[in-house]
C-alpha cells in the first residue's frame, strides 16, 4: 500500500476566505478538527491559476483540506462516504451561480509507528517531549482501513496534514477529478 500526503498543486486554483467587504481573513485549522453539526457558510474567492479551472482547488492559508466543485463532492461522497468526512457549502463572489465546498477531513488515527518513524521532537509549555515534526512516515498495518484520514500524535490532532490512500488516489484520477497533487511518503512492501 503507498500513502500519499496530499500537497498544494501549483498553477491550479486557488481560494481563499473573505470577509464583508471582500477582505482576504484566515480560518484557524483548528476549525477543520471534528464533525460540525452547524456549519456556516463561508464566502470565497477564487484565482484561477494558469492550468485553468479545476474540480479540487487549494485553500489558501488552511492545510489539511482543500476545496471540491460539485463533481469532486459527488465522487467523495461516493466512494469515501464512510471516511469522516463532511463538506461546507461556500459562497464564491465571482461565481455566484457555481456551488462549492469546502472538505472537511475529521478521520484522526494513531497509526504512526512511532519506533519505526523519525522525525524531530520539542519541549512543549507543560515540559512534554512531543513530536514536531515528521521526516520519515512509518505506518501501523491499520493503515489498510483508511483512505482519506489526518493523525493523533502525542495525544494531540494534527490538522495541517491530510494523508490519502493509493484507492484515494485511484478513484480520483479514475473520475478525472483535477486540481489535486500528492506526495509519496509511505510505501508498504
Amino acid at each position: 500500500m503507498i500513502v500519499w500526503k496530499r500537497i498544494v498543486n501549483e498553477g491550479y486554483n486557488n481560494a481563499f476566505l473573505i470577509n464583508e467587504n471582500g477582505k482576504q481573513i484566515f480560518e484557524r485549522p483548528a476549525d477543520f478538527m471534528d464533525y460540525q453539526t452547524n456549519p456556516h457558510i463561508r464566502s470565497i474567492r477564487i484565482e484561477v491559476g494558469k492550468n485553468g479551472f479545476s474540480d479540487v482547488i487549494n485553500y489558501w492559508g488552511v492545510n489539511g483540506t482543500f476545496i471540491v466543485n460539485e463533481k469532486a463532492k459527488s465522487v467523495l461522497e461516493k466512494n469515501f462516504s464512510n471516511q469522516k468526512i463532511q463538506f461546507f457549502h461556500c459562497h464564491c463572489s465571482q461565481y455566484p451561480e457555481m456551488n462549492f465546498w469546502i472538505l472537511n477531513a475529521y478521520n484522526y488515527q494513531d497509526l504512526l509507528d512511532v519506533k519505526k518513524s523519525k522525525y524531530d521532537t520539542l519541549i512543549n509549555l507543560k515540559g512534554e517531549e512531543v513530536i514536531r515534526s515528521v521526516d520519515k512516515y512509518v505506518f501501523t498495518k491499520e493503515i489498510y482501513e483508511h483512505d482519506i484520514f489526518k493523525l493523533f500524535i502525542s495525544g494531540h490532532k494534527r490538522e495541517t496534514h491530510l494523508f490519502l490512500s493509493d484507492r484515494f488516489k485511484q478513484v480520483m484520477q479514475e473520475n478525472g477529478v483535477t486540481g489535486l497533487a500528492y506526495k509519496k511518503i509511505y510505501e508498504s512492501i
